[in-house]
């Protein structure tokens, strides 16, 4: 049913999420948030998460075909970059700058 580039998805998904909470347990940090916990597990885990998605799918992604796509319309390709840019910019000037302990949405 799955290829075993599909498989691959989930075996790293798997590997990247059991590194992810391994951070989060080895933190020395009280209460667990240091750096690993806050800055490096996230990302991990986000990308784990993801990961299947991809292999369920089945996903081919063609980088070649990509940077054409890029080179032959780049004002499109441009405003998608800029409006992302725009939101990340917003979200970090908004973010908390630690955990709070209510359940702030």
């Amino acid at each position: 049913m799955f290829s075993r580039k599909d498989l691959s998805f989930f075996l790293a998904a798997l590997l990247l999420a059991a590194v992810a909470y391994t951070l989060m347990v080895v933190d020395p940090v009280e209460y667990g948030f240091g750096i690993l916990t806050l800055w490096i597990a996230p990302p991990l885990l986000l990308v784990a998460f993801c990961l299947p998605v991809l292999g369920i799918s089945g996903v081919m992604v063609n980088y070649r075909q990509c940077w054409r796509d890029i080179k032959k319309n780049p004002a499109r390709h441009a405003g998608g970059v800029g409006v992302f840019v725009v939101a990340l910019v917003i979200y970090l000037i908004t973010l908390e700058p630690t955990a709070s302990l209510c359940d702030c949405s």
